[in-house]
């Protein structure tokens, strides 16, 4: 039977010192471990429930959906901004089977006598890199995670972990690109793409789009052997929002290895496009037939100018003509232009739109 739930009004007398970059729920596993209470125990008698009675939440996906956070800001002396600061994105309809983690800051933590505990950034399903030791996430099962009950949990896995920390033989290429792209993802201010700066939701929509490349295979096959791996097709898709930040969707990987190894060939071709000609002449003909998508034109010059030339000069052209058979001809020419003769059968036709391949989500 469900126990009514007591109001704390004058606050907890003692909470501990959040420590830096740390995750909402592990530091209130923390805060219930000093009253000896369960995370849901020490919920329900602060009465910062929002769900109903009862119904299960865990801990890493603690955040203002399922928690009052005017009430818990009274009862912790924190700031509803500081707990939001704290808080991971909502990811729904579920995580990602793994996600990333840092077993060097772990176990340094339990090493030099800090908090043991998680980092809110590990959470992002497009967070593959450790900024602090510049080494690739470790993968962790999400179902691993859930059954961490209490704070002694993370000191649990610090001390299995000692032995095990080390270099892995097959980790994936690619490391400061995807981090790179790390930080434009989740929002760093420190992190400046080569084009003029873009709103999170397109740059997240933009690596949405690169990997539907990979996903599909849709470049020629001879020049995208560097860019299409079919080993990464275990997919996941998941919509993610923090606080009033509009929801933005990505399809990746489900496993961590095969995340990175995808996101580090994305930064790569996003940082440096030129950097391998075979990979450069895939893009060409996906990218300019990306008719229908947001990518704001800035960033498709510096991708693929090819592209870039051609959906501004198919844009004239449909201005100049309208949506009349002139245009689809002048179109379907100015495509056979573009791509090598074997190709300009895929010439756009008022029933053939070539603006399916890439969608912003």
């Amino acid at each position: 039977m469900h126990r009514p739930e007591t109001r704390h009004r004058g606050g907890l007398p003692v909470v501990p010192r959040p420590a830096p970059g740390e995750l909402l729920g592990a530091w209130l596993l923390r805060s219930a471990e000093v009253y000896g209470h369960s995370l849901p125990t020490l919920l329900n008698r602060l009465g910062i429930w929002k769900d109903p009675p009862g119904r299960s939440r865990h801990w890493y996906s603690m955040n203002a959906t399922n928690l009052k956070f005017d009430e818990l800001s009274c009862a912790v002396r924190l700031s509803v901004s500081e707990l939001s600061a704290m808080a991971p994105a909502t990811c729904a309809p579920y995580w990602p089977r793994e996600l990333g983690v840092c077993y060097r800051c772990l176990v340094g933590a339990a090493t030099l006598d800090r908090p043991c505990t998680w980092q809110r950034c590990w959470m992002h399903p497009l967070a593959t890199v450790c900024e602090t030791h510049n080494t690739w996430l470790d993968p962790i099962a999400t179902a691993t995670m859930r059954r961490f009950r209490s704070a002694v949990d993370f000191r649990g896995l610090c001390t299995r972990l000692k032995a095990t920390v080390g270099p892995h033989p097959e980790l994936p290429p690619g490391l400061e690109d995807a981090l790179w792209l790390q930080r434009l993802s989740v929002g760093r201010g420190d992190a400046q793409p080569p084009w003029r700066e873009i709103p999170v939701k397109t740059f997240v929509g933009i690596v949405e789009a690169m990997a539907g490349l990979v996903r599909h295979g849709e470049a020629d096959s001879a020049a995208a052997e560097a860019f299409i791996d079919r080993d990464l097709l275990d997919e996941k898709t998941v919509t993610l929002q923090h606080a009033s930040d509009p929801p933005t969707s990505v399809t990746l990987p489900a496993g961590l290895r095969r995340r990175q190894r995808l996101l580090g060939m994305i930064g790569r071709t996003l940082r440096a496009p030129g950097h391998d000609p075979r990979v450069a002449a895939s893009l060409i003909r996906p990218l300019a037939a990306w008719r229908a998508a947001d990518w704001p034109i800035q960033v498709l010059e510096w991708v693929c100018p090819q592209a870039a030339d051609f959906r501004r000069r198919d844009a004239e052209l449909r201005r100049e003509l309208g949506m009349t058979p002139r245009y689809f001809s002048a179109s379907a020419a100015l495509w056979a232009a573009l791509v090598p003769p074997a190709d300009a059968s895929s010439a756009p036709t008022e029933h053939n739109s070539r603006s399916q391949l890439f969608r912003s989500g």
